[in-house]
């Protein structure tokens, strides 16, 4: 204390520091609080100081620098319907594994060896097929979330579950166009077998891309780091498509009893033809700028 003065407590009722001394306390109180009957006590001396001169500590439930409120607008999460897609995806997946397994292996294996094929081929029956109807709607199911989420991230349109199952609906009609032209083909040019061989091919290369990019695909919407396993799932379903048509091509030509040409607008009709009928029918809706 700069300015110090003994006075009677009584007398001069200012805040002091009685306890400083005594108690050896730094709280600051009022003179009154000493014994005024106290004549021959230490209370007669009382440390005084000027009210300027008092610093007080503030109280644990004061606080002067009342930090900046700001109030966020919470909005629906958009991205809680993919949740429920992709578990009912993993619900059929795995419907799939756990009664026709042996098939799910097979299929695996056909994929990389023709004597495989054959031997798939003798054992399963492709058509009508529980196994593989669930086949081509989870890899369906995860290109619509796949191509949401890439126009989310890269034109900024919204991941709405109307988006979705517009894609979902679109690529459904991609396949049964598809199938109606391997049937024309195949009853046109008498491809019964290499017809044959290219609908389990093409079931194979859809197995490895539905079981391979659905954990991919789940991860590119709820981790942070989204654009990584986005393009990982790309890169799953493009390898198995090039996968594909790989050997669409090397089995037709090898077997084929007609002309390049013929071969040529028969691979042509089967897989470029319902791309474009399906760009065509986006284009025309608005969805596309061409």
């Amino acid at each position: 204390m700069n300015s110090i003065q003994w006075t009677i407590p009584w007398i001069n009722n200012d805040s002091i520091s009685c306890l400083e001394k005594y108690a050896h306390s730094l709280d600051e109180v009022p003179a009154y609080f000493c014994n005024p009957n106290d004549t021959i006590g230490d209370s007669l001396l009382i440390q005084q100081t000027t009210a300027k001169e008092l610093h007080y500590s503030q109280s644990i439930l004061k606080y002067d620098n009342q930090p900046e409120i700001h109030t966020i607008d919470l909005q629906n999460n958009q991205f809680s319907w993919p949740f429920f897609v992709i578990f009912f995806s993993l619900t059929l997946l795995g419907l799939s594994l756990l009664f026709s397994f042996s098939r799910f292996r097979q299929a695996i294996k056909a994929a990389y060896s023709l004597r495989e094929t054959g031997i798939f081929m003798r054992n399963f029956i492709l058509n009508k097929s529980a196994s593989t109807i669930i086949t081509y709607i989870n890899t369906y199911i995860l290109l619509a979330l796949i191509v949401v989420l890439f126009g989310e991230m890269k034109y900024g349109i919204a991941p709405l579950f109307l988006n979705f199952v517009f894609v979902f609906g679109a690529l459904i009609g991609y396949q049964i166009i598809k199938s109606m032209l391997i049937y024309i083909s195949e009853k046109l040019f008498q491809t019964q077998g290499e017809s044959e061989i290219y609908n389990y091919r093409d079931y194979f290369t859809k197995i490895i891309g539905s079981s391979l990019a659905l954990p991919f695909v789940f991860a590119s919407f709820y981790s942070p780091f989204q654009v990584f396993f986005l393009y990982i799932a790309i890169l799953i379903f493009a390898y198995s498509i090039v996968h594909q048509l790989v050997l669409a091509v090397i089995t037709g030509y090898t077997n084929s009893r007609y002309s390049f040409f013929y071969f040529i607008l028969y691979f042509c009709s089967v897989e470029i033809l319902p791309l474009l009928v399906g760009a065509k029918v986006l284009i025309n809706s608005g969805l596309i700028i061409w």
